[in-house]
């Protein structure tokens, strides 16, 4: 008995997302890249917030503007592949970073991250102009809802 059925582009979505990630993790380590680390502790919460906000925004509404499912797979590409090197570059400072900031990064994980996934997949693949429309704007409400949470724990 299978208690949760996935749809086939949306599980296409998230192979291609898991395979950049894990490409930019293999191309981060075997490269030795050291990314710039930001010192976590000086920065503003309106600068956190700002980060936040617009890093998701921009790829949501570029997504949005695209439709086109090849440019989105790409895009879902390299959003994984650049989430993994912000993985290594946070966990590379994480003697630096408070443990309330390794809670915020959490909880961006858990919900922008399938936030994108989601709107890629609403986007590219099952409706028309009005329904996406309304579904980046859900986002945007979700994406400011979440980048404040995330300001003030920070």
């Amino acid at each position: 008995m299978r208690l949760v059925n996935i749809d086939k582009k949306l599980k296409l979505l998230m192979m291609i997302f898991l395979l950049g990630f894990i490409s930019g993790l293999f191309f981060t380590i075997t490269n030795d890249i050291k990314p710039n680390i930001i010192n976590f502790i000086e920065i503003s919460k309106v600068k956190i917030f700002i980060n936040t906000f617009t890093m998701n925004i921009w790829i949501m509404l570029i997504v949005w503007i695209l439709d086109n499912v090849i440019l989105n797979i790409i895009i879902t590409f390299l959003k994984g592949l650049t989430e993994a090197i912000y993985l290594i570059s946070f966990l590379s400072s994480l003697n630096k970073v408070k443990m309330i900031n390794f809670v915020s990064y959490t909880l961006y994980w858990l919900f922008m991250v399938p936030l994108f996934i989601w709107i890629t997949y609403q986007v590219s693949y099952n409706l028309n102009k009005e329904q996406k429309f309304k579904k980046i704007l859900i986002s945007i409400f979700i994406t400011i809802f979440f980048s404040l949470l995330i300001m003030v724990i920070n």
